[in-house]
Parts: structure tokens; C-alpha cells; sequence
């Protein structure tokens, strides 16, 4: 009986399986033995299930098989200006919804609190400047936690994570510790695309209403000065709890990330009508 695969064609039609498979093929390989044509016809083998065909005719057609379908794949790698090959990562999906015991946030940041965001970002940040495997594991365990235990009778249509602790940090660092490296290299891809996409000005569609939040970011701090960016992020706490809008320092920090951008661009837009008036 005649099989029908589907060869994913961009990130979102990747199961976890192959996402993880992906990166653990990308993380193992060694730049001076292995080129990305070699990973690419590994990776084409392992989508069409790694079949191990014994006769000679058949065993050369599953072979062309597996060379077209990784000439297919080139758009998961693109070069950059040195000649060097990434990960061409591009998605706010997040295709490691599960960790070990862990769960991690749903697909475009709809969950996110912007505690937990702010906090995110410096971890972030703190590893891509001093390379400290600690950043990257708090990184990983601030966005991925153990289930929210579940009231007797409550039902829900997706696993939840547990409330945000931000006095936890180092406790979610240490859960951390043991996982593949090559997961935790898949979260930071996933969370560092999240957040460019959202400073750069991505359409996220909230609502019913598409919306871009790049007005509110300071482009100019956002890569050449983490610190700065940081220090941005904890005015808006002090601001929003000065005026009471989510209540004090830490519900805003409770609050949830899109719930805190939206008011600040309904703020901001209102506030850029009234200039744009008193000019005229």
C-alpha cells in the first residue's frame, strides 16, 4: 500500500519531533566534517521514516527519493554576509510546546505576562553577550513550567503553565540544567525571533484587530544597548502602576504582555493626535 508524506515547507508544518530532530542534527554537527547538504539529506531521510530497503533497485530509488526531497528543504538554512550557513528561523509558532515535565508558552506570546517577558529579555540578552550557560537555562525555565495544577472539576483544552514567580528565577535555572542542549538552543531561537519580530514591527492579530507594536520600542537600544532596553521595560512597570491602570509594580508584571502593549499604543496614539492638533 502506496504512503503519502507531507514535506514540511515552512516552520509552522513542523511537528515537535522533527523540530527537535532538526536541532539536534544542526547542534551534533561538526562545521569542519559535516556540510549543510549533509544535514539536509539526513534530515530528508529521517521525514521519510529512515527506511532500510534491501533490494539494490528499490534501495537506489529510496535514495533519489531522499536527495529530492532535501533539495527541498534549503529554506530552513540561509547565509549570511561571511558565507556562513544559519538556521533560517522564522516563526512565532512555538514548535517545542512541551519539555520534558515542562510547558512552555503558547504560539505567538498570547500567554505571556510581562513579568515574565521583561525578564525573558535580559536573560536573553545576558547569555548573548557573556555566553553563561545560567542565563541561558533561566532563560528556558522562565518560559517553560511545570503544569498549573488543576482544580478538582476544572477542564481545560490546553495544558497550562504555572504562574510566574519572578523570586523563582534560579529555582527555574536548575530545572534546567539537565536538558539537551540542543532544546535549550531552540528556545532561545524561538524566543529571540519572538522578540524581534515584535520590536521590528510584526503583525500580531489580537481580538479581531491586527496590530504592530514597533512604535512603542526604542530601535536604537533594542541589540547595540541590552541595558538600556531593559531599563525601558521597568519604566513602563513604574509608569502603568503610577497611573493604576493594572494596579501596582507587581500586577502590572502580572498582567499580560499584549494587554500592557495595547494600552500603551492606545496612549501613545492618543497622545500623538492631540500634538499632531495642537499643531495644526
Amino acid at each position: 500500500m502506496s504512503r503519502y508524506l507531507e514535506i514540511p515547507t515552512m516552520w509552522e508544518e513542523l511537528t515537535a519531533d522533527q523540530f527537535a530532530y532538526l536541532l539536534k542534527l544542526v547542534h551534533e554537527a561538526k562545521p569542519d566534517e559535516v556540510t549543510i547538504g549533509d544535514i539536509l539529506l539526513k534530515y530528508a531521510d529521517y521525514l521519510l521514516g529512515e527506511r532500510k530497503i534491501v533490494a539494490i533497485d528499490r534501495r537506489a530509488q529510496y535514495y533519489k527519493l531522499v536527495q529530492d526531497v532535501a533539495e527541498t528543504l534549503t529554506w530552513i538554512f540561509a547565509e549570511d554576509e561571511d558565507g556562513n550557513y544559519l538556521l533560517n528561523f522564522a516563526t512565532t509558532q512555538n514548535l517545542l510546546p512541551e519539555i520534558n515535565v515542562f510547558i512552555g508558552p503558547q504560539s505567538h506570546g498570547s500567554d505571556l505576562v510581562f513579568g515574565e517577558y521583561r525578564t525573558a529579555v535580559d536573560m536573553m540578552n545576558r547569555f548573548t553577550n557573556e555566553k553563561n550557560p545560567f542565563f541561558l537555562d533561566a532563560l528556558c525555565g522562565i518560559l517553560y513550567r511545570k503544569p498549573l495544577k488543576r482544580s478538582k472539576g476544572l477542564r481545560t483544552e490546553a495544558k497550562m503553565r504555572s504562574k510566574y514567580n519572578k523570586h523563582h528565577v534560579s529555582h527555574y535555572a536548575r530545572g534546567f540544567e539537565k536538558v539537551p542542549e540542543h532544546l535549550k538552543w531552540g528556545v532561545y531561537l524561538w524566543f529571540a525571533y519572538f522578540n524581534r519580530y515584535l520590536i521590528e514591527g510584526g503583525e500580531f492579530i489580537i481580538e479581531g484587530n491586527t496590530l504592530a507594536f514597533d512604535s512603542l520600542f526604542d530601535h536604537s537600544a533594542n541589540e547595540d544597548n541590552a541595558e538600556q532596553m531593559n531599563i525601558g521595560l521597568m519604566s513602563i512597570v513604574f509608569t502603568l502602576a503610577d497611573t493604576g491602570t493594572f494596579g501596582n509594580a507587581e500586577q502590572t508584571d502580572e498582567t499580560l504582555l499584549f494587554q500592557v502593549l495595547m494600552k500603551l499604543l492606545s496612549d501613545k496614539q492618543l497622545a500623538d493626535k492631540l500634538k499632531k492638533n495642537d499643531r495644526s
